[in-house]
């Protein structure tokens, strides 16, 4: 995990980009589920998922008229809408926050609402789908406190909420602090003094950049610390402070010498963070030194990338517009790059550009680069995400023939998800259930299929079963998905080992029959089910919920 890698300022990464990527909605568009006449308006935010899916919040207009909308899709393709303002009990929701979360088959959210008890107006809240979760003026469960604010939140897999909130002592008033909260536990708040750290967190001691692992099992977050004479700002894993190379990672500090191959610096301020259920993590930020190579992102304990840096042929300058890392520890990033004449923003993924502003875009999503259609911007606070497979999703400004307008998009990866899932997959020894998705084509002659196991506990080795017929029976720690005559793809080379984020895969061979009686190729015409078994732990073995693929 840990790993050390530093980046050379000469050294050129990769020489190759990925270029391929293609609007999924359009500023303009009809809004998905609306009326006649109504407009897609705004496009704001974006998160993913550990199954291939994806959603964004949408503002439409009609007649003056805007509603706030969540739409996307939980294991990638096509989107589709998934909510809508609406009335929940007595809180008639408004305008979404740009900043949703997803699990595997929830989203999670901050709407503006109006108290119909109470007619109080912007009340501010956190939902998982329709459930509140915060709600202003409320009690704060376990806690003699009411909730003030609860912004930006993000998902665990299972729905629960991630989020920084404020609290009050009385119902209305003046915020009198700052809690992380996971769900409706907060894991600490203002006046808390946690480990390596020398003071309290002050009264706004939680930043915004804060996030959870996948199943919540790691934490990181900026924090202010009240040194008495000025706030100061330090990075806490899982509450408390991080120290590398015996330094607390605090603004001022010095940054030890065995790191830095710039010279002698202070860490000065931190800004994106994000953590795996492995542990590894990244944070980005800003030294004291010259402000041509103070911009960093820190990784697993090393600098990554460093402003004046050289990567895929683009020369890192200027400030980072946002990062993401997944759940496999990809990271994905947004930064400015010197062309010569200027410096514009570029979206990479590890080593290697995908995109630039100038570039041209697929701007009606049939896969083709539209002449003429170029990305102007970057756009939103949380304007970019990438998801289990790599595929990044992000929202930008494109120059169209027409205008400005703004879209969401995808790049790279491994393709849209295929099939439809089925059957209850029982958690496992990692602390959820595993998962099986597929990608590739449903043409039975493309012979394109990969199968994808998730969630797996790490290391644990696995094998792909199929059969014709469905199920639901106990077997080992879970429910063994398939019935009838049931095949397996269990050739050495086909027998996986986990990865040490939980996920193993097959490319599957369309041509070559499944071990096992009785049992054909796969052919055009046929629906044929999927599953992955794995060993684990104390429960012997378990396994992924089910999957059909219908072949054409």
């Amino acid at each position: 995990m840990n790993t050390r890698f530093v980046l050379p300022a000469a050294l050129v990464l990769s020489t190759a980009a990925a270029s391929a990527q293609s609007a999924l909605i359009r500023e303009d568009d009809p809004a998905p589920g609306g009326a006649a006449g109504e407009l897609v308006t705004s496009i704001n935010g974006v998160s993913a998922n550990q199954l291939g899916g994806y959603v964004t919040v949408l503002s439409t207009d009609i007649g003056g008229t805007t509603t706030s909308q969540i739409w996307g899709s939980f294991s990638g393709g096509a989107g589709a809408l998934i909510r809508q303002e609406t009335t929940i009990g007595n809180l008639l929701q408004g305008s979404f926050e740009s900043s949703p979360g997803m699990g595997d088959s929830t989203v999670v959210y901050s709407a503006l609402c109006e108290n119909l008890a109470t007619m109080t107006t912007s009340i501010d809240t956190v939902f998982t789908d329709a459930t509140p979760i915060a709600v202003e003026e409320e009690p704060i469960p376990g806690s003699s406190d009411f909730w003030s604010f609860a912004s930006r939140p993000r998902s665990l897999r299972d729905g629960t909420p991630v989020y920084t909130a404020g609290y009050r002592t009385t119902p209305t008033g003046s915020t009198a602090g700052r809690a992380f909260v996971i769900g409706t536990t907060e894991l600490f708040r203002t006046g808390d003094t946690l480990p390596n750290m020398p003071f309290a967190l002050s009264s706004n001691g939680i930043d915004f950049d804060s996030r959870a692992s996948a199943n919540g099992t790691h934490t990181i977050v900026v924090c202010d610390i009240d040194t008495a004479s000025a706030e100061d700002i330090a990075v806490a894993i899982d509450g408390a402070g991080l120290v590398v190379a015996g330094t607390l990672l605090r603004e001022s500090e010095p940054i030890p010498a065995a790191l830095n191959p710039v010279g002698t610096e202070n860490w000065d301020n931190f800004d994106f963070v994000g953590i795996t259920e492995q542990g590894d993590y990244f944070i980005t930020g800003d030294t004291d030194g010259d402000s041509a190579t103070d911009e960093f992102i820190f990784r697993n304990g090393d600098f990554f990338v460093r402003e004046g840096n050289t990567v895929d042929g683009q020369v890192i300058t200027g400030s980072i517009s946002h990062a993401f890392m997944n759940e496999s520890g990809t990271l994905a990033y947004i930064w400015d790059v010197d062309t010569g004449a200027g410096s514009v923003e570029a979206l990479f993924v590890e080593s290697t550009l995908l995109l630039r502003v100038g570039d041209e875009v697929d701007w009606d999503g049939d896969g083709s680069i539209d002449p003429g259609f170029v990305l102007d911007d970057f756009t939103g606070i949380e304007s970019m995400a990438i998801g289990s497979d790599g595929t990044v999703y992000f929202t930008a400004d494109v120059i169209t023939p027409g205008g400005e307008l703004e879209g969401l998009f995808a790049i790279g990866g491994s393709g849209p998800s295929i099939g439809t899932n089925y059957c209850t997959a029982l958690a496992n020894s990692s602390g959820v259930p595993a998962v099986i998705r597929a990608q590739g084509s449903t043409t039975a002659a493309d012979n394109d299929v990969t199968l994808i196991a998730s969630s797996v506990p790490p290391l644990q080795f696995g094998i792909f079963l199929t059969s014709l017929v469905q199920d639901q029976m106990p077997l080992g720690g879970g429910n063994l998905c398939l019935g009838g005559q049931i095949g397996r793809y269990s050739l050495p080379a086909q027998i996986q080992q986990a990865d040490a984020a939980g996920t193993f895969s097959l490319v599957l061979d369309l041509n070559q029959t499944p071990q096992g009686p009785g049992l054909i190729a796969i052919g055009a015409g046929e629906s044929w089910n999927f599953q992955a078994w794995f060993r684990d732990g104390g429960f012997g073995a378990n396994l992924t919920d089910g999957i059909e693929i219908d072949f054409d």
